[in-house]
């Protein structure tokens, strides 16, 4: 064990040190073959989380060299006023262009939440493994909770009117994802879940109404994108029956396209969303639609189409569910 905690401790003090992607690079591979070997003898938990804490932390660090150091291939080489070329290719850093995607992700995470993160996977009695992947999901729920919980992103409420219409479409609401106790005075689906609980990560089943936050994830990705994607991937395994979603009429947003697949309502007005207690919000920069999924559109359509336009598929498009 003494052994061990030497060989971690010389590790982090060389990755203090390193100063080039070459060097850090290979601090890190290192990490993750220790990591890899202590998986193997079976050692501790704890000993294969230090080695992934040394490649977490060398990740970082080359997230923040590559952002710094690289140009895009294929372009014309940037020069320096003394004509040398000023940055390097991934190529010829040894480093794939996802590597280099996920590695500044991963650089992108607050110091605080990297420190949380480790924390929690230290203390936690039920032993929890240091992971790339599950330091993102951290960070992500952490930006969400933060975001959502700020007034100018989470404290806006769907008027009911719109909530009852989806209620009638689809002969109730089961599952509110992204919700409070507070706005499920309006919603009254019969199960909601709070930003504390991370909606994401849940079960979802029956019929659904979802309002997704706005704002963006900790990957920096709308969480419109993220909520409707999520969405529509558990309608299409069958783990939601039915669902109406709220989002802004971002027709041209790459994670808009799926929805064409579905029946869309185009709202003819800018809707107000209300601040708790009922109170109107300003006014709406954004139009919006309501999209459905399942199997009930004609119902969708008739309890909807005072709101707006009523937008089917073309011709061949499912309505319902995805083949799988």
């Amino acid at each position: 064990m003494t052994g061990f905690l030497v060989h971690f401790d010389a590790a982090r003090a060389a990755l203090e040190s390193a100063v080039r992607v070459d060097e850090v690079k290979a601090i890190r591979d290192k990490a993750q073959a220790a990591q890899a070997y202590a998986r193997q003898a079976k050692l501790s938990l704890v000993m294969q989380n230090q080695c992934a804490e040394i490649r977490l932390r060398a990740e970082r660090k080359l997230g923040e060299l590559l952002s710094k150091t690289i140009r895009h291939e294929g372009g014309r080489p940037k020069r320096s006023r003394a004509g040398t070329v000023s940055k390097e290719t991934l190529g010829s850093l040894g480093v794939g262009k996802n590597q280099s995607a996920r590695w500044q992700r991963v650089a992108a995470v607050p110091e605080r939440t990297f420190k949380s993160y480790l924390s929690k996977a230290f203390e936690d009695g039920d032993g929890e493994e240091v992971t790339t992947a599950g330091l993102l999901r951290f960070a992500g729920r952490r930006a969400a909770v933060s975001a959502m919980a700020s007034s100018e992103t989470y404290e806006w409420y769907t008027p009911g009117r719109y909530v009852h219409a989806a209620r009638f479409a689809m002969g109730g609401i089961d599952l509110d994802p992204a919700s409070s106790a507070e706005a499920n005075k309006t919603v009254k689906a019969a199960r909601f879940l709070s930003v504390e609980e991370g909606g994401l990560e849940q079960v979802w089943a029956g019929r659904v109404w979802l309002n997704p936050p706005y704002g963006r994830s900790g990957d920096s990705e709308s969480n419109q994108a993220v909520w409707s994607s999520s969405l529509g991937d558990r309608v299409d395994r069958r783990e939601v029956d039915q669902a109406v979603l709220l989002v802004n009429a971002a027709t041209s947003a790459k994670w808009f396209q799926p929805l064409w697949e579905r029946v869309i309502c185009f709202v003819d007005h800018r809707i107000r969303f209300e601040r708790p207690g009922g109170e109107p919000g300003p006014q709406p920069t954004h139009g919006n639609v309501f999209v459905y999924f399942g199997e009930k559109a004609s119902s969708f359509a008739e309890q909807f189409s005072e709101f707006g336009r009523i937008v089917k598929p073309a011709a061949g498009c499912s309505v319902g569910f995805r083949k799988a």
